[in-house]
């Protein structure tokens, strides 16, 4: 409701988007509907025109609304399956700011996308431990199971084990972030262990954006 309740605010305070460039962009609906993972190249164009130019006199607008819809569409996972690496390029087309100054990598583009990501799990996670026990065990009871039979293979080290699965393809993302809330894992070792396995796949994507 909160998350809701912030589009909403945000969505009638922001300036209006410029006509021209952004008449084809892709909306948060394209998104769930799978448009933005289809169509990658064409999206994150559109998007860059769009943004280049609402950039220029709405900065805080656009980064908090492009970290907002990060972090959402990591927060309700399986409606933004596929986007973190989209959305990471175009924050790495789009900012330029405290750049290194031999290969012009944008340490506020990292920061940006590698924060999104990690609040937006953290999100997530926080979301399942209050509400998605239920739901869980009745859609992905077999593979809850098979991450806690898993997880006991390495209960000498459970931050081991979260990194583990946060870097391994066994499991989806999402599923990661709303099944670890169950079986156990501490909070710190989640949000410390997604912080350090982000990092090659932002600074790869990032750099593709730049």
């Amino acid at each position: 409701a909160m998350a809701i309740a912030g589009v909403v605010l945000f969505v009638q305070t922001a300036p209006a988007l410029p006509q021209e460039q952004c008449a084809d962009i892709v909306t948060p609906m394209d998104v769930v509907r799978g448009r933005l993972v289809r169509e990658p190249q064409k999206s994150i164009l559109g998007l860059w025109r769009c943004l280049r130019e609402y950039k220029k006199d709405n900065w805080w607008h656009t980064t908090a609304g492009l970290w907002g819809i990060y972090a959402i569409f990591k927060v309700f996972g399986p409606f933004g399956a596929g986007t973190s690496m989209v959305l990471s390029v175009l924050i790495g087309a789009l900012y330029d700011e405290w750049a290194e100054p031999n290969t012009g990598y944008s340490f506020f583009a990292h920061l940006l996308g590698v924060s999104g990501e990690v609040c937006g799990g953290a999100g997530g996670w926080i979301m399942s431990y209050a509400i998605g026990r239920e739901i869980l065990l009745h859609f992905a009871a077999e593979k809850m199971a098979r991450l806690k039979s898993e997880m006991d293979r390495f209960e000498g080290s459970l931050f081991r084990y979260m990194l583990f699965i946060r870097i391994s393809p066994l499991f989806p993302n999402w599923f990661v972030n709303y099944s670890t809330a169950l079986i156990g894992m501490p909070f710190s070792y989640f949000v410390v262990a997604s912080t350090v396995a982000i990092q090659p796949a932002a600074c790869m994507s990032i750099a593709m954006g730049g």
